[in-house]
């Protein structure tokens, strides 16, 4: 079979391939064949050696979905649909970055098959910890306030999702204000950055401090964290985005406040009892995860190389579905939009000839000549920014039939510059926008936009009002 056989410390580009016995099945133990994976950053840090408890070689891999192939003592029935993850997966033995893991039959539990492979393989890790860090540890319930620190990681975006699908306010941080987009996108009421003014942002919102905190980036920030929480509130650390693993001068008589929670995620042992109803929450509030791109298994490096570069804003998946050359599904191409949002709103070249097809046709009103490729909408993106340097754009809704996505979008900005030959004017304009896009092969081949122009020029007085 294939396998990535971690033998050495290594960079993500000396992740090869190689050729593997099948695992031989014994008591206690099922034989999966892996239909798709997540990656996580627990498995890049094993792979830069700060895993010492990691003895290699090692398959990496510490989650999985498949199909029951060998099912040995256990009760499972071939061709059962099965998720595994943690436990030592990936670490104590080979993990998920093969066609076939063998792992303990206790660890292994049975999942709905009605979702593609690839949506599956978002689920697990991301949201097993999302899931039972909020509704386990932080026991958040609706009306509460939430502020989750790292808030552009996939643990933090699925974390986001599952608290507004229960009613809690949510307030999301991240490093970078071109994120923030992404972070209203995903439904955060209050998108905030995260720098040396973050205790002033907060308590401008919550006076009195927040119900709960969701601490992913770890020990740098952890200490600040347990000073926002107002009495009675819990802080749960999940997460070490920060890349540091211990504390130091952490004195819980001075760091904890008085009347203030501090407990921690850990995936030591998985509960099934929390796994299946995780399944059913996404189903029963049509939760779709973010992913951020699909891989395959070939692609193991330039997955590894997207992970550590923290761009990805989702999960990063490794299918054996893909077959290049075949459309999306409707998901799928819902998911591409909303990165493509993200595209729009900060310009990122990198994003425009990952998004836009090469030979992509953009019919823009107002000009008689259509756009093209990458560079061609980029200077659409620019021409826009030119008037408005602040300007947003934030999706609505999205409709959704094959290859055709019909986008409602709302446009938001400040006249800073000179547009379409008018002066500035230092208004402020909010206006719609509906544009008709194609897909095919994971790229948009077409676009025909249609913004409220006419508004647009009312808002900033350049024609009058009727």
């Amino acid at each position: 079979m294939k396998a990535v056989v971690l033998e050495r410390v290594c960079t993500p580009q000396e992740l090869q391939i190689t050729e593997v016995p099948i695992p031989i099945v014994k008591p206690g133990w099922v034989l999966v064949k892996i239909r798709a994976f997540g990656i996580n950053r627990s498995e890049m840090f094993t792979r830069q050696g700060h895993s010492p408890s990691v003895q290699f070689p090692r398959i990496m891999g510490i989650e999985c979905v498949g199909e029951i192939e060998d099912p040995s003592d256990s009760t499972f029935i071939k061709g059962t649909a099965v998720a595994s993850l943690m436990g030592g997966l990936g670490r104590a033995f080979d993990g998920s970055y093969a066609e076939y893991a063998l792992i303990p039959s206790d660890q292994v539990y049975p999942i709905p098959r009605d979702m593609k492979w690839t949506e599956l393989a978002a689920i697990p890790e991301m949201y097993y910890t999302a899931y039972a860090s909020l509704f386990e540890c932080l026991q958040l319930t609706s009306g509460e306030m939430l502020l989750i620190r790292g808030g552009t990681s996939s643990v933090g975006l699925a974390a986001l999702q599952l608290a507004k699908s229960v009613g809690a306010t949510v307030i999301s941080t991240t490093r970078d204000k071109e994120k923030f987009a992404l972070l209203q996108q995903a439904g955060a009421d209050y998108a905030l950055l995260d720098n040396e003014h973050l205790r002033e942002q907060v308590y401008a919102i919550a006076p009195n401090g927040v119900n709960k905190v969701l601490e992913l980036v770890g020990t740098p920030t952890v200490k600040e964290s347990l000073q926002f929480i107002s009495e009675r509130g819990i802080c749960c650390m999940s997460g070490i985005l920060g890349n540091e693993w211990t504390l130091d001068a952490f004195e819980p008589l001075v760091d904890i406040p008085t009347g203030v929670y501090f407990t921690a995620f850990t995936s030591e042992v998985i509960k099934e009892s929390s796994l299946i109803p995780l399944f059913e929450h996404l189903q029963k509030h049509g939760i779709v995860p973010p992913i951020a791109r699909v891989f395959t298994l070939e692609e193991i490096g330039e997955a590894h190389l997207l992970m550590e570069s923290n761009t990805a804003n989702g999960k990063i998946v490794i299918s054996y579905e893909i077959e290049r050359g075949l459309n999306m599904t409707i998901t799928e191409n819902k998911q591409l939009m909303h990165r493509f949002t993200n595209f729009i709103n900060t310009a990122s070249k990198e994003l425009a000839e990952e998004l836009i097809s090469p030979d992509a046709v953009f019919y823009v009103p107002m000009q008689k000549e259509p756009m093209n490729g990458p560079n061609g909408y980029l200077s659409i993106i620019h021409m826009m920014r030119s008037g408005f340097s602040d300007i947003q754009w934030t999706v609505k809704e999205l409709v959704a039939e094959e290859d055709l996505i019909a986008a409602h979008f709302v446009m938001k900005g400040t006249q800073d510059g000179v547009f379409l030959g008018f002066p500035p004017t230092g208004k402020k304009i909010e206006v719609n926008a509906m544009n008709f896009y194609r897909i095919s092969n994971g790229q948009i081949i077409e676009e025909y936009g249609q913004p409220d122009m006419l508004g647009l020029l009312q808002q900033i007085g350049a024609i009058p009002k009727a």
